[in-house]
C-alpha cells in the first residue's frame, strides 16, 4: 500500500509491496475469493472489505498507494473505499475501459498500478486527486519504485529511489529473496521514513506482499505478517 517495487526478470515479474498501516487493523491473509464469476486472491482489510494488492493469477494484478502526487488533506469520510477500487477494476474487460468508465467521484486520491502479462507486461499508472484521473504508461523493462504521497514527502520519496538504486547497483541480478530484504530491512536510522516504518501514532509496516508472475499465471505469493509474525505462501505451480 504505502511503498512498492517492481522488477522484470526475462518473462516474469517480482511485485513486492509493503502496507503502512494502524497496527492493530483486522487485516485477513491472502486466499482465493470469486468476485463475479472470477477467482481473485488477496489480502483483505476486514474494516473497509477491500484490498492494497490483488491477482486474479492469470494475466492481471493490481496495487493501490495512499494518495496522488502530494499530500492531500483528509475529509471526514468517503463514498467508497480505495481498496474496492481496485478490487472493482478486475470487473472490466480491460484496464482503458475501467479507467474510461469507473466513477470515482467522492474517492480519497490514490495511486493504482495495474500489470497485464496478456502478451508482453504493460504496466498502467493510474492517479486520482479527486477531480482528475491522471493516466501514464511505465516501461515494464525497468525496475521501478513506488512511495505513498499521503505518508511521505518528495525528498523521502526521493531518497527511497537512491536506496533502490544502490541495490541495483550492488546487483547484476535481483531475485524474490534479495528484494524481499530490501523491504524487510532498515536503511536509515529515522524509523519515521524508513522503508520499514514506524511512528508514534501507532503506524507502521504490518505486511509485506510479494507476487512472483510469470507470463500467464501467478507462480507465488508470498505473505509476511510483521504483526503476528506469521508467513503465508500460495503457489499455482
Amino acid at each position: 500500500m504505502c511503498t512498492v517495487t517492481f522488477y522484470p526478470n526475462n518473462n516474469e515479474y517480482i511485485l513486492t509491496s509493503n502496507r503502512d498501516e494502524v497496527k492493530h487493523r483486522p487485516t485477513l491473509a491472502p486466499k482465493k475469493y470469486t468476485i463475479n464469476n472470477q477467482e481473485i486472491t488477496f489480502p483483505k482489510d476486514e474494516v473497509a472489505g477491500g484490498t492494497w494488492i490483488a491477482t486474479n493469477n492469470n494475466t492481471k494484478t493490481v496495487c493501490l498507494l495512499n494518495g496522488a502526487f502530494e499530500r492531500h488533506q483528509r475529509k471526514e469520510s468517503y463514498s467508497k473505499s480505495r481498496g474496492l477500487v481496485l478490487l472493482e477494476s478486475f470487473s472490466y474487460a480491460n484496464v482503458a475501459d475501467f479507467i474510461n468508465d469507473v466513477n470515482l467521484n467522492g474517492v480519497e486520491p490514490f495511486t493504482l498500478l495495474l500489470f497485464d502479462t496478456k502478451n508482453t507486461i504493460e504496466i498502467t499508472e493510474l492517479r486520482w486527486d479527486e477531480t482528475q484521473k491522471h493516466v501514464s504508461k511505465i516501461d515494464a523493462t525497468q525496475p521501478h519504485i513506488w512511495s505513498s504521497s499521503a505518508l511521505y514527502d518528495k525528498p523521502t520519496r526521493e531518497q527511497r529511489q537512491k536506496w533502490f538504486q544502490l541495490l541495483l547497483d550492488k546487483n547484476e541480478r535481483l531475485n524474490k529473496d534479495l528484494l524481499l530484504k530490501f523491504h524487510l530491512s532498515k536503511h536509515d536510522k529515522d524509523a519515521f521514513n524508513d522503508i520499514v516504518m514506524e511512528r508514534a501514532n501507532g503506524l507502521q509496516t504490518v505486511s509485506v506482499s510479494q507476487i512472483v508472475m510469470k507470463k500467464g499465471t501467478v507462480a507465488t505469493f508470498d505473505y509476511y505478517d510483521l504483526v503476528a509474525n506469521k508467513k503465508y505462501h500460495l503457489t499455482n505451480e
